[in-house]
């Protein structure tokens, strides 16, 4: 309780700040621009790690559709290409078949025997059940990918590394200096001038609804 007592309350133009260590005390003007241009940087580091996160986050994605449909379109594939043999050699088969044996007669000639039967409805009932029995099974919590070492980790570094970040980030902005505010709000506007058209919309991570960085 003392110690945040002692923290400002109101916002100061002073250059003599002491920031995240007893240590660290801006007590020069060069010293004080050298905590301005780090906590700059600082937060475009923190938006280019979002960007990073979005760009593996669409990658994995798309690698993930891949191998989905590669399967079906190569198996499509190979049975065209089948198919198509099939029908070349039946073809051939055909014409020597017209030239061996005589033409059939006209269709004028023929009477048709039986009537035509009408195909049997299709059973919507079922499929729509199957459905519900499928979308049922896939039970409550359903993961957008297979669970992996590699993909998981980097996730998870990054989200650790951008919450770091922004909370050494929301402590700067929580001495109420006006040089220190403007940095950190500085970097989220050309951070996002810069990375703001990599990163997808709707993957937001911890920090959006936070300090917004």
């Amino acid at each position: 309780m003392g110690a945040m007592s002692g923290m400002a309350s109101t916002f100061s133009i002073d250059t003599s700040v002491t920031l995240f260590f007893t240590e660290w005390k801006t007590s020069t003007p060069a010293a004080y621009v050298f905590t301005i241009f780090f906590l700059f940087a600082l937060g475009i580091f923190n938006r280019f790690l979002g960007a990073l996160k979005s760009q593996l986050e669409q990658r994995w994605k798309e690698r993930q559709q891949y191998a989905l449909v590669e399967p079906v379109a190569s198996h499509a594939r190979h049975a065209h290409e089948r198919q198509k043999g099939l029908s070349s050699t039946q073809g051939h088969k055909r014409k020597w078949s017209r030239t061996l044996r005589p033409a059939p007669p006209s269709l004028d000639e023929e009477q048709e025997t039986e009537p035509l039967s009408p195909a049997p409805p299709p059973e919507s009932g079922s499929h729509d059940e199957e459905k519900v029995t499928s979308v049922g099974r896939q039970g409550f919590w359903r993961p957008s990918a297979p669970w992996s070492v590699k993909r998981d980790g980097i996730r998870a570094l990054l989200e650790f590394i951008r919450a770091l970040v922004g909370y050494i980030l929301m402590l700067a902005v929580m001495t109420y200096n006006v040089g220190f505010l403007f940095a950190v709000t500085g970097s989220v506007l050309l951070g996002e001038f810069i990375f703001g058209r990599y990163m997808q919309s709707g993957n937001k991570g911890w920090q959006e609804g936070g300090c917004h960085e």
